[in-house]
């Protein structure tokens, strides 16, 4: 393989360090923006244009490809949930197939001794 982006997030199980990201860009001698709240890759795909929050403000970077980005909570927006009412789900028919019209012969996958 051969990535030219390495997208991660960054908060660990324990912690809000973001510390993976940056061992990663140290380990690779790749450029690296942290807290990444929007990515753009530019015409000729050799540098991306992102922009990240800091304590400031908004703060827009431009660094060359290849490089690790780690996301900040604003990179994506989240899918909204779409929950169907338990009526509509109970509610249709349910096709039965016999194993003489399929023409298969019917044999356990599974023996219990």
């Amino acid at each position: 393989e051969n990535p030219t982006v390495v997208l991660l997030g960054k908060q660990a199980i324990d912690d809000d360090s973001n510390q993976t990201g940056s061992l990663l860009a140290g380990l690779l001698k790749w450029p690296q923006a942290g807290c990444a709240s929007k990515v753009e890759v530019d015409e000729g795909k050799t540098s991306l244009k992102v922009e990240r929050e800091v304590d400031s403000g908004v703060q827009e970077v431009q660094i060359p490809l290849p490089a690790v980005i780690t996301a900040d909570l604003r990179l994506n927006e989240p899918r909204r949930l779409v929950i169907i009412p338990r009526h509509f789900v109970c509610v249709g028919t349910v096709s039965v197939s016999v194993t003489v019209s399929l023409r298969c012969k019917a044999m356990p996958h599974f023996q219990i001794s």
